[in-house]
């Protein structure tokens, strides 16, 4: 397996921790435990308290219930049972790919993006076309081009939304759109949607595939949006 260096994360793990002035971060800042714990008026001392009675089991395997129940509700259509709880989105995003794609397999994937929704199919012997993201579009996907791309071995089809790092935000109707081609071709839709909802206009809505479509994946996690980065759910 030929996996290359993943560029990003080694220039964070190399000047992130030392840094004076962080002008690359990717999360909103983030909670401390105690504002974490504090948010519905629950005294931290009393929590921990608590916390410290219980036994470190396993848990349950597929996630907590009700943390699974919790996070359907961010969707229209997700039940409970088509939610699964993983180490933060990077961990999420991991189990498709290596779930989904075997050698030989036909991926097209936005760029730019989160080099992991590209590399790591490759390393998996598929065979990736990049879909390029270009200003003169506003960093959306040229629909036609995304056609010209697919053929007989195209399992998958991976987008990022809003996308990381331009910004840009496919909204319902490009959305649609991209549906209808990963389903006439029976591909998956892999959206990577850690930075969902932060949005700048208050009334936008911008669904996610996986309700759009019935081979839709989202994945997401804690990380971005709700600003705990640390309790690495995805």
């Amino acid at each position: 397996m030929n996996i290359k260096t993943f560029a990003v994360e080694h220039w964070m793990n190399l000047y992130e921790q030392e840094a004076v002035y962080n002008i690359a971060e990717t999360c909103v800042e983030s909670f401390t435990v105690n504002e974490l714990i504090g948010m519905d008026g629950t005294n931290p001392a009393d929590f921990f308290n608590e916390v410290g009675k219980k036994k470190l089991t396993y848990g349950h395997i597929e996630g907590s219930p009700e943390f699974k129940s919790l996070v359907s509700g961010l969707y229209e259509t997700v039940e409970a049972d088509n939610v699964l709880v993983m180490n933060g989105a990077i961990g999420a995003n991991f189990l498709v790919l290596y779930s989904l794609i075997e050698p030989g397999d036909h991926v097209i994937a936005v760029h730019p993006t989160y080099q992991q929704l590209y590399d790591v199919p490759a390393s998996f012997g598929a065979d990736v076309d990049l879909l390029p993201l270009r200003p003169e579009n506003n960093f959306l996907p040229d629909l036609n081009e995304l056609k010209s791309l697919i053929n007989e071995k195209t399992k998958l089809i991976i987008i990022n939304n809003p996308n990381n790092p331009s910004g840009a935000i496919i909204e319902r109707e490009m959305l649609e759109e991209i549906v209808d081609i990963a389903r006439s071709c029976d591909a998956y839709l892999l959206s990577d949607e850690v930075y969902r909802n932060l949005l700048q206009e208050d009334n936008l809505v911008v669904p996610s595939v996986a309700d759009l479509y019935e081979k839709g994946i989202s994945t997401s996690s804690m990380s971005k949006v709700f600003s705990l980065a640390g309790l690495r759910l995805g």
